[in-house]
């Protein structure tokens, strides 16, 4: 429900839900997956798999990528965890998107 919301939400509302959707990766992986399979979106997918988990950001704006980094190797191996054939597209493109953000 959250993941559909987003495709019709903008500014503070948007930034919320994607940072709740990003949470859930490592909480739920499986779950994530099957949620965005109802809309795979490529551009919806890399927000929310990118979004930060810090609430204020400018607070902790020096650390961030650090702080993020983190996140998304944690992020990464929780999805790694999902074996389901069915979300193994999904998740490999999540995984990818990652990967990518690491990278820079």
């Amino acid at each position: 429900m959250a993941y559909k919301l987003l495709s019709l939400s903008d500014g503070y509302y948007a930034e919320e839900l994607c940072r709740l959707l990003g949470r859930l990766i490592r909480i739920n992986p499986k779950v994530f997956l099957e949620m965005i399979s109802s809309n795979p979106d490529d551009t919806l997918i890399e927000i929310v798999v990118k979004a930060p988990r810090i609430e204020d950001e400018e607070i902790f704006i020096h650390y961030l990528n650090k702080i993020m980094q983190n996140e998304y190797l944690k992020r990464i191996e929780a999805l790694k965890t999902v074996n389901d054939p069915e979300l193994r597209k999904l998740r490999d493109r999540c995984l990818a998107i990652l990967s990518e953000e690491l990278r820079k």
